[in-house]
């Protein structure tokens, strides 16, 4: 799976590029859905990768048909998104937050399998170990906003 990161990480990289080109080029217009079309593709392909790259650390034959299971859904949602509604941009933040719960409770299976076989190997020097890592901080991290994302949105909000 380790093949495919340097690829992966370059299509993040020209996605946000992309998006942000986006905004500032058709800030002008009326635009309903901003630059959300680009962050589905985004989510597409992180899901895919992410959910590969679970299914190959994870040992548990439950947990690697969940794995299958959930990307197929996930993938099928905003696939369904994209092509069949017009606004989407509350949908996708809703759908962002199960991918975010579904992340990072993968990761957290991860961290028990590891933790429970602590004394077998050195967890530090174990390349899953900080990609699983940075999808747990990551997931966790963005949930809170991807949660609020209907009260942030608001012009109207003031912080006393």
């Amino acid at each position: 799976i380790y093949v495919y990161a340097i690829p992966f990480l370059l299509f993040i990289i020209y996605a946000e590029a992309g998006a942000i080109y986006h905004i500032y080029a058709f800030s002008k217009y009326e635009v309903t859905n901003g630059n959300t079309h680009i962050y589905l593709w985004v989510s597409i392909v992180e899901t895919i990768f992410y959910s590969s790259f679970f299914y190959k650390i994870l040992g548990n034959s439950f947990v690697k048909r969940m794995v299958v299971l959930m990307a197929i859904l996930l993938v099928g949602i905003y696939l369904f998104l994209f092509f069949f509604f017009a606004v989407y941009v509350e949908s996708y933040f809703r759908i962002m937050t199960l991918a975010s719960l579904y992340f990072t409770i993968l990761s957290c299976i991860y961290f028990y399998k590891v933790f429970i076989h602590v004394e077998e190997e050195n967890v530090v020097a174990l390349a899953d170990f900080w990609m699983v890592t940075g999808i747990f901080v990551f997931f966790s991290g963005t949930s809170l906003s991807f949660v609020l994302h209907h009260t942030l949105a608001r012009p109207d909000i003031r912080i006393v």
